[in-house]
């Protein structure tokens, strides 16, 4: 049963973020294409500044509107008129809540692909440049641990969102508000946590003498990589805690919502 809810959910999303993924896709290649042809780089004119801006602007909206369109639709699914229909179904809160989950991974993913491409199609040289210099500065592991926190982020994005619609849905005369203010309060605990579990690596001797030290001594960036690697390390393990609470949560709200109907 799993795989047929998963596959009703990817027809229901798939069909407008596959429209908005494609259009900003073919702008990065019609960019590329008019600068090849014309020799000139992203911001060498007025036009290519004003084409590269609006692109850039275009691929920050796209990611935007997916995480609130998979928002949207777990919202409609599961808690209006359609989620009453939905609930009827011989499916567990949890197979539901999983399903939709698995959509929104999966989408995630997708949507960070694109975003990639599309940088690298429209600022190829620009991007190479730029990691070559980051490269130069920052060691391996901790360019693999920040990695790795991306990848995460990218497993509980949309759990954020779902978490939040659970908690609107909660708000009966004013649920959109609910939403937004449900994400909102989710996003200020998780940086208060983690400022919380952070501030004492920021105590440490080195990063209070660094001002007064040569910044680009090898002790100096040693010690500094070492903080921030067990900062990342400390939030990977505060994202996963946060992600299975989240879960839970989204579907003890849904358990809720299914009892009361």
């Amino acid at each position: 049963m799993l795989s047929k809810l998963i596959k009703y959910d990817l027809k229901a999303v798939s069909p407008v973020l596959l429209t908005i993924h494609g259009a900003v896709l073919i702008l990065s290649l019609l960019g590329h294409f008019f600068m090849s042809l014309l020799h000139i780089k992203p911001f060498d004119t007025i036009f290519s500044s004003i084409y590269t801006v609006t692109l850039l602007t275009a691929i920050g909206a796209v990611a935007l509107a997916t995480i609130v369109y998979l928002g949207m639709r777990y919202h409609r699914n599961l808690y209006t008129d359609e989620g009453y229909l939905t609930n009827t179904l011989p499916v567990t809160a949890n197979c539901h809540v999983l399903s939709k989950y698995l959509c929104g991974v999966l989408w995630s993913f997708l949507d960070a692909a694109v975003i990639l491409l599309c940088v690298f199609i429209f600022l190829n040289d620009e991007l190479f440049e730029f990691c070559q210099a980051v490269s130069a500065y920052i060691p391996a592991n901790l360019f693999l641990l920040t990695i790795a926190t991306v990848i995460l982020e990218l497993f509980i994005s949309c759990l954020s969102v779902y978490c939040a619609v659970g908690i609107g849905n909660l708000f009966h005369g004013h649920r959109v508000m609910g939403c937004i203010g449900g994400y909102v309060l989710l996003y200020l605990i998780n940086q208060v946590i983690g400022l919380i579990l952070a501030f004492p690596f920021f105590t440490n001797e080195t990063i209070r003498n660094a001002e007064s030290a040569d910044a680009n001594s090898p002790e100096v960036l040693y010690e500094v990589s070492q903080i921030l690697g067990r900062i990342l390390i400390l939030s990977l393990i505060l994202s996963i805690i946060i992600g299975i609470i989240y879960y839970i949560v989204c579907v003890k709200l849904l358990d809720k919502k299914v009892e009361m109907d």
